[in-house]
């Protein structure tokens, strides 16, 4: 047991603690982090503040060397999109099937309904069932102002989300590879005098890893969700 008050701390764990202490105190120091905003995306997105849209924005890593940078901030607009297309798809199909749903409590039996929905209880209509219901009553001419606003306006943002993860895709595989570059570039990138950073680095490579993650999730969710996209698209197209 120590007792002596006048005990000296090792002068290079004094640095280190030194160090760390100036970097809590200068953000420019480590590395903090930033957020992907709608017109990140694309400036035509900035209306879905006001759509009652879920968004839950994507942040990355924010370092010293701009190379680091750009690959976080690419990877997060990439998985930002998968995101908000998960978003629009997820809002789209909820309101296509509950206007499908109103439609279908006002018809009367004798409208022959089992053609377009057998025996599928309305509360668990598919996106087909609920476009053909829909396209029914567009040709009777039944179908609101407010819907066909909504089939216009969704319709146009899917189509622009489904443009903008085509893109996304694209970009996935060379994103692959330039983070797994930077993954066994990091300790050397980030190094002064021989020494590596270690308030940095791991943060940094916390920060690769997890682009990595959200890029490989894109890779694998993004093609489907595509698909998905393209029918609603097609579908208020021709209800608008």
């Amino acid at each position: 047991m120590i007792t002596n008050s006048e005990f000296q701390p090792n002068r290079k764990f004094s640095n280190y603690v030194l160090i760390l202490f100036v970097c809590a105190l200068l953000p420019g120091c480590g590395a903090s982090r930033a957020f992907v905003t709608l017109s990140d995306l694309d400036s035509r997105f900035e209306v879905l503040n006001e759509a009652g849209i879920e968004i839950v924005l994507t942040d990355y890593i924010v370092s010293d060397i701009e190379k680091y940078n750009d690959f976080f901030k690419s990877s997060a607009i990439i998985a930002f999109t998968l995101d908000l297309s998960h978003s629009m798809t997820n809002d789209a199909t909820a309101n296509l099937k509950k206007y499908a749903q109103d439609h279908l409590a006002k018809m009367t039996m004798d409208e022959n309904i089992e053609e377009l929905i057998g025996d599928t209880p309305h509360d668990e209509l598919s996106v087909e069932q609920s476009v053909a219901i829909m396209r029914m009553e567009k040709e009777r001419d039944k179908i609101s102002h407010n819907e066909k606003k909504y089939f216009i306006f969704m319709g146009g943002q899917i189509g622009i989300g489904s443009l903008s993860l085509l893109r996304g895709i694209k970009e996935v595989p060379t994103l692959l590879r330039r983070g797994r570059s930077l993954l066994t570039d990091v300790r050397g990138d980030f190094s002064s005098n021989g020494y590596f950073k270690f308030w940095v680095v791991p943060n940094v490579s916390k920060g690769i890893k997890e682009s990595i993650e959200r890029l490989n999730k894109v890779r694998q969710d993004a093609p489907v969700l595509v698909e998905d996209m393209k029918v609603l698209y097609e579908a208020f197209k021709m209800l608008s």
